[in-house]
């Protein structure tokens, strides 16, 4: 209300009163608030799945071409990247972000933070084969595939290896139970848990049991129907921002 007192209903001048009222000195020494943002995915078909949280503190700063460029550059690091443990991975995006972080803050004049990483691996050793999925909701435009407001993450596996087709659809019914999260997310709570290696995030309502896209089969039958009765869901995390 205070932005509109100031500056009615210009658009232009809105922007420029929030970015500069979001970080004045007057801030100085408040933790900001910084619930904005945007979701990142990044996957390995047979190994891993993860979703990683940015955050902002205004819906401009978030729908910017910065920050979503920072948000890009932060996926190919998660592509790119080698890792064991889910605290060694989040170091590593943090420190390697750490001067893009100081420049972005200073062109958008917001407080900005890597604050939330869940990530999935299949185990070092396992005789059963491990298969890996994700979906977000894209943001409009010419965005980079992968980064969204809403998005999930899954693993699946299986007792025994799954021969090559098999394994491709699999790997498809791991999508496609992703996008099935993002579409049906408004149908159910997510509770959120914390414990000393993570955020989780999940429906209230077990995955299973819900009916695949909020109608017919469940999402267990549905994926058992495409693969076969040996598959199973091993994890999953399903994420909003505003």
């Amino acid at each position: 209300m205070e932005c509109v007192n100031s500056c009615g209903l210009d658009r232009e001048k809105c922007i420029s009163w929030l970015k500069e009222n979001c970080s004045t000195a007057k801030f100085q020494g408040r933790k900001l608030d910084t619930k904005k943002g945007l979701l990142v995915c990044a996957t390995e078909a047979g190994h891993s799945a993860c979703i990683l949280e940015v955050n902002c503190q205004t819906d401009f700063a978030a729908m910017s071409t910065n920050f979503v460029q920072f948000a890009a550059g932060l996926q190919k690091h998660l592509r790119s990247t080698e890792w064991r443990e889910q605290d060694e991975l989040l170091h590593s995006v943090r420190h390697a972000a750490a001067d893009s972080i100081q420049l972005l803050c200073s062109q958008l004049k917001e407080d900005i933070q890597i604050s939330q990483l869940r990530a999935l691996r299949a185990p070092p050793q396992s005789t059963g084969q491990s298969v890996f999925g994700s979906y977000q909701h894209m943001l409009g435009g010419e965005h980079t595939p992968g980064i969204g407001h809403i998005a999930a993450i899954i693993q699946l596996a299986s007792s025994n290896p799954l021969a090559h087709d098999k394994l491709q659809q699999a790997q498809s019914v791991a999508d496609g139970i992703c996008r099935h999260m993002v579409a049906t997310s408004g149908m159910y709570d997510l509770t959120t848990t914390t414990n000393k290696e993570s955020t989780v995030s999940r429906f209230d309502k077990p995955l299973e049991d819900q009916r695949f896209m909020g109608e017919g089969a469940s999402v267990k039958e549905w994926m058992q129907q495409e693969v076969g009765a040996d598959i199973r869901i091993i994890d999953y995390d399903v994420r909003r921002v505003r």
